[in-house]
């Protein structure tokens, strides 16, 4: 039986592997949660058991640093989400990418707006915050990436020229200027209540316990849940892992299950 997973902390609640029970019913392959809050613990598993694996918060970064190949798309962010088991090592693959150009080629055509008159605040630099900052870049749209520590959004805007780096004391300030909100962290920052969302599209990478979505609720904004997100990078992932095209119908009708 061919096994495949999910590497990250927490990932307890994940949908991974009801999404892909439901992808490839009676394929004879199976998912399983790889939770450690050690990076090295989780990647010897992978290595002895497992053909290929999903990677999460905290570990994208890491994840890529360790692979020995990689797409081009991981290799200009610098982080992976898919680790895969190959005859010349570890190929690493990032289809965050893939999850947020799909979004916001969507925006675009919703509001119907030339790219280089839209501008996008993507909050966090990890590996979800740097694909969309890319993402938003190669669409032509322009890119503002803010970090807590600034000095790692300035980093990747030294390669990455067309993006704009700040730290979170802006993001009221380039919020009020912005068209798109990309929401790329795990966890919510003080301070997010006061963001002005009213008039803009809100896009959160974080489904599980989502951050934003209140607020958005509340004020009217259009909002871009995590699940849009994950459908997209899963879609893509499994694909690559099995090199089998999932059912995509049965992963939305469970992923729009209350």
């Amino acid at each position: 039986m061919r096994r495949f997973g999910l590497i990250g902390n927490p990932i307890s609640h994940s949908k991974s592997p009801q999404l892909f029970a439901v992808a490839y019913p009676d394929e004879g392959m199976s998912y399983e949660l790889i939770q450690s809050d050690s990076f090295d613990e989780a990647v010897a598993r992978f290595k002895e058991d497992f053909d290929a694996v999903n990677v999460t918060s905290p570990y994208k970064e890491m994840a890529f640093r360790i692979s020995d190949n990689a797409d081009s798309v991981a290799s200009r962010i610098g982080a992976a989400n898919l680790l895969v088991r190959c005859n010349d090592g570890i190929m690493a693959y990032n289809t965050d990418y893939v999850a947020i150009s799909g979004i916001l080629g969507r925006t675009l055509k919703r509001i119907g707006s030339e790219p280089s008159s839209v501008s996008v605040l993507v909050i966090g630099c990890g590996g979800a915050g740097k694909s969309a900052a890319l993402a938003a870049m190669d669409l032509g749209m322009k890119v503002t990436l803010a970090n807590r520590t600034r000095a790692k959004a300035e980093k990747f805007c030294i390669v990455n020229t067309d993006v704009t780096p700040a730290g979170l004391s802006d993001l009221p300030e380039i919020a009020a200027k912005s068209d798109v909100i990309v929401y790329a962290l795990p966890a919510r920052l003080e301070g997010l209540d006061a963001l002005p969302l009213e008039g803009r599209t809100i896009v959160e990478a974080e489904y599980g316990n989502p951050c934003l979505k209140d607020l958005c609720g509340k004020c009217g904004a259009e909002y871009v849940p995590g699940e849009e997100w994950l459908m997209g990078q899963a879609v893509a992932g499994f694909q690559t892992m099995t090199g089998k095209l999932p059912d995509g119908k049965a992963m939305m009708a469970l992923l729009q299950q209350k």
